[in-house]
């Protein structure tokens, strides 16, 4: 009797589910670039600039920097990447090599595609490219969560040149099973006879606008792509420079047209529309420039755009894109994806921001590798001659004071790198750095004996400390930083001044132990104020979010702490070490659940292992020894921890008079390096980068070492 009333009250539920005539229009536009668009008059984008809001993104992807790699993990939500054939998606009706593509689709795939639909013939080789990569990803996820809630899909657009298919819009928006319910990805919506453009084909955007308002009557989710940059980027080679930004700079106008056109239809309705670049141009990908502009119009985005995953305005991944459309359908975003619905703040002058943060992130990129590498090499000579002079009798008075700077100064390098702005030009970048450090070394050789490599430490230590409570910018923009371009981090600390930050407590509060004998009561508590205080910042969700580091930190501060009560290390002891690591990390966890639609490294690490169970500890663990063992074959980094090492376990072996009376003369920091020593290994082990973190926990060591010793003359 009741029945129809709650058949009534569920369909009204069901609507309810969604906002009323909620929509959402993708425009993907490969190869656009920020600085050409910024420079150029666009009055159509200028709209949608003016009233939404502007990103940078990084578009970095499971592979190659391409437009169906970068489409995919739009799609996925994750970095994925597809096969040789991520370009072979047809209308269902279309003929391709001969066969019609409802028929290959039944031969190849088992699936009948409804007329109209679009289907992704290479769906199984999609797939196949995703597996092994350490981390989940769902082909067609963006698609199947909207179709399941019966939010209708539609593509529109390609990018094909003779002989040859790109079709990206279709992997952004298909289902698990290939699958988009409706659009248009032929050739109809191609000129292919234009005298004027190379090859002659070229995007017909009046076929293409036809298109989208019959889109914009029919479904909910619509991807369109525009792919006249991107058939450019492919004929690349055969351009002459001016020629190429010729054509890039008429096809910008013909594309600012159509954005023009689409403000006009969008106008009126309740949409979020997202116009972006899958993928940089090629010259950008090939300087690994992996940042391209997005632009959000929605009534709730407003300037700067910025999300859950960088927590830094103006910057974005890929990975948000499909979390900020599931979230603006009502949807609920799968815990298992990095990334979290992008967000935005108002900015009087966005675009301009963006170009300098652009500029200055690009310097940042170029700069690491050259300024950091020959950092690394430096070390090496120096080091290899301070342990030769310290099997001398007697050292020169002359040597030991520039040995003393050179060392000191091998110190100041993180710090000095933590404030320094980086320069458009890299001499000017180095020779600020040289002088700098060797200023910084210089002030603190002249310094008592004992005091400079302590004043370093604790100098070093309180300003990345200080960093952290006021937003990590300088960490964030430093060249011993993280680097948003390569997309492994983007806020807290990063392994790099993780090493450096734990290693500088441990020298510089244990050298303070040593120059104040008068501290001995106090020992015990300021170590333990001192460690916790450490241990904040690093596990901190808000702050460092560092879990690798925070397991680090406590194995080599609670070591300290036990060894400062005088007392040998039990197995009791290392337990109560154990159960603190585990309350503190649990800690953090809850700290970071409570922050919503915000979790750090820590909470998407713990949401993986309770939809997974513990099985996903072993990925994970695998993942880090597996990145670790590559990064050991290529990165700088494993020649300054070879040596660093290499100089500590000669000295161990068969130490020098001067290096064995260390431990009478300086017995806190004894324990303070070995302490450090311990933070290094156990960084090794916990982090991705281990090999970085523990080569930059070795730079306060093996100077302090190697400059005590030198004094001994």
């Amino acid at each position: 009797m009741n029945a129809p009333r709650t058949i009534l009250a569920l369909m009204l539920v069901l609507a309810l589910s969604i906002p009323a005539a909620a929509q959402a229009i993708a425009v993907l536009i490969d190869a656009l670039d920020l600085d050409e668009m910024a420079s150029l008059e666009l009055p159509g984008l200028g709209k949608w600039l003016e009233e939404g809001a502007v990103g940078l993104m990084n578009c970095r992807t499971a592979g190659r920097s391409n437009p169906t790699n970068g489409a995919l993990s739009l799609g996925t939500g994750a970095r994925a990447r597809t096969g040789t054939l991520g370009g072979w998606s047809f209308n269902e009706g279309e003929r391709t090599e001969g066969a019609v593509v409802g028929e290959l689709a039944r031969q190849l795939m088992g699936l009948v595609p409804p007329p109209g639909s679009i289907i992704h013939l290479a769906l199984s080789q999609t797939i196949t490219a995703n597996q092994g990569l350490g981390y989940e990803v769902e082909v067609g996820l963006l698609g199947a969560a909207l179709r399941e809630r019966g939010i209708r899909t539609w593509t529109i657009g390609n990018g094909d040149t003779p002989g040859s298919y790109l079709r990206p819009g279709v992997l952004v928006a298909m289902d698990g099973s290939g699958l988009v319910l409706g659009g248009d990805v032929g050739r109809a919506l191609l000129i292919r006879d234009d005298p004027a453009w190379p090859y002659g084909w070229r995007t017909d955007y009046e076929a293409l606008a036809g298109k989208l308002r019959e889109g914009l009557a029919e479904a909910d989710f619509i991807v369109v792509y525009l792919g006249d940059l991107a058939r450019l980027e492919s004929y690349r080679d055969l351009f002459l420079p001016e020629r190429l930004a010729a054509f890039r700079r008429l096809a910008l106008i013909h594309i600012d047209a159509f954005l023009s056109e689409l403000w006009e239809m969008a106008l009126d309705r309740d949409a979020l529309v997202t116009i972006l670049a899958p993928s940089p141009p090629a010259e950008s990908a090939g300087r690994n420039h992996l940042l391209t502009p997005i632009v959000v119009h929605s009534p709730k985005h407003r300037g700067l755009l910025s999300s859950p995953t960088t927590r830094r305005e103006g910057l974005v991944t890929n990975m948000d894109f499909a979390p900020t459309v599931l979230d603006w359908f009502g949807l609920p975003v799968p815990s298992f994806i990095p990334g979290g619905p992008m967000i935005s703040t108002p900015h009087r002058e966005p675009l301009e921001v963006l170009r300098q943060m652009w500029t200055r992130i690009r310097a940042t990129y170029d700069q690491r590798l050259t300024i950091l590498k020959n950092y690394v090499i430096i070390q090496i000579p120096i080091y290899l001659v301070v342990v030769l002079l310290l099997w001398m009798k007697r050292i020169p008075s002359s040597s030991v004071l520039v040995f003393k700077t050179l060392l000191l100064s091998l110190m100041a390098v993180p710090l000095v790198l933590l404030l320094l702005a980086v320069q458009e030009e890299l001499t000017i970048t180095a020779a600020v750095l040289v002088l700098g450090s060797l200023g910084l070394g210089a002030l603190a050789a002249r310094m008592s004996r004992g005091k400079g490599f302590v004043f370093l430490s604790l100098l070093t230590a309180g300003a990345i400390a200080w960093d952290l409570l006021t937003g990590s910018t300088r960490l964030g923009n430093s060249l011993l930083g993280y680097d948003p371009i390569v997309g492994a981090r983007f806020y807290g600390i990063g392994n790099e001044y993780m090493g450096v930050f734990i290693s500088s407590v441990l020298v510089g509060i244990t050298g303070l132990f040593d120059l104040f004998p008068s501290l001995g009561k106090a020992r015990n508590m300021i170590g333990f104020a001192v460690g916790a205080g450490a241990i904040f910042l690093l596990a901190s969700p808000r702050l460092g979010a560092n879990v690798g580091g925070t397991m680090a930190a406590v194995v080599s501060l609670g070591w300290l702490w036990w060894q400062l009560r005088g007392k040998p290390l039990t197995w009791r002891g290392g337990l109560l070490i154990l159960v603190s690591l585990i309350l503190i990390l649990l800690v953090a966890f809850w700290i970071d659940s409570r922050e919503k639609g915000s979790p750090s490294h820590l909470g998407r690490t713990a949401w993986l292992i309770s939809s997974q169970g513990p099985g996903a500890l072993l990925q994970i663990a695998r993942r880090k020894i597996m990145f670790n063992l590559r990064l050991m074959r290529y990165t700088y980094w494993t020649r300054a921890l070879v040596t660093s090492v290499g100089v500590l376990v000669f000295l161990s072996i068969n130490p020098p008079a001067r290096v064995q009376r260390i431990d009478g003369r300086h017995p806190y920091l004894a324990l303070g390096v070995r302490a450090a020593i311990i933070a290094g290994a156990a960084a090794l082990v916990c982090n991705d980068s281990g090999v970085v973190a523990a080569a930059t926990a070795l730079i306060p060591v093996v100077p302090t070492l190697l400059y005590l010793a030198i004094l001994d003359h």
